[in-house]
């Protein structure tokens, strides 16, 4: 209940901030009645993040994928390390981001970086994402942490009513606008094409083996 709260999201491990959505939970959906649409538990999530009373850091290292992404852009401050890099393979799996995600992305990246992210596929680094505004911050390995907790500290020592206030400027899209599906609408759909199966399979494959990748949301 204290407005005061400071909160810093890392991820585990030295590789990735976040590995993105698990893959393999796209082509598995019922085709019988409706079901909530693959991407459910992101916005669950990203919700959760927006809504919370606290004031969130983000402290991003390694890939940022897809999914993670969006987390990020949940928080209030995204503080980077120097190899942070920024992906979201949308166009070459053949997902489709839901319409509340990429105007997230917008407010964070700005237009152009978020055409280059969805539409290119390109990869932006944590300098460029420095330059655009997206992130706060990019430091060395060793001078993160020691960063990150300088950041906290400024937090902690303003006025919590002030904090709280000017948060709230935070994206907070109604809960009743959560995306459902049925096989009938399953090619228009926020989180996969019809062309899902016929997305780059070496990509998929190459990014399920990489360090960090995990089976739970926002790993």
């Amino acid at each position: 209940d204290d407005p005061g709260e400071v909160v810093i999201i890392t991820g585990e491990g030295d590789t990735s901030f976040c590995a993105g959505f698990d893959l393999d939970a796209l082509p598995q959906q019922d085709s019988g009645a409706l079901a909530l649409a693959p991407d459910a538990p992101l916005f669950t999530a990203s919700d959760a993040l927006r809504r919370a009373d606290a004031t969130l850091v983000a402290v991003l290292h390694g890939h940022v994928y897809g999914a993670g992404v969006q987390l990020a852009c949940s928080c209030d401050l995204r503080i980077a390390r120097f190899d942070a890099r920024f992906v979201i393979p949308a166009a070459r799996l053949g997902v489709i981001y839901h319409a509340e995600g990429i105007a997230l992305l917008e407010r964070c990246f700005g237009l152009a970086l978020t055409q280059r992210l969805l539409l290119l596929g390109e990869t932006i680094s944590a300098d460029e994402a420095l330059r655009a505004g997206a992130i706060h911050g990019v430091h060395s390995a060793t001078d993160l942490e020691g960063a990150v907790m300088a950041v906290a500290d400024k937090l902690r020592a303003g006025a919590p009513q002030s904090l709280r206030a000017h948060r709230d400027r935070r994206a907070k899209p109604p809960r009743d606008r959560m995306p459902r599906m049925s096989a009938q609408a399953g090619t228009q759909v926020p989180g996969v094409s019809g062309q899902f199966d016929e997305g780059d399979p070496d990509f998929a494959s190459g990014r399920a083996s990489q360090p960090g990748r995990g089976k739970c949301l926002g790993d």
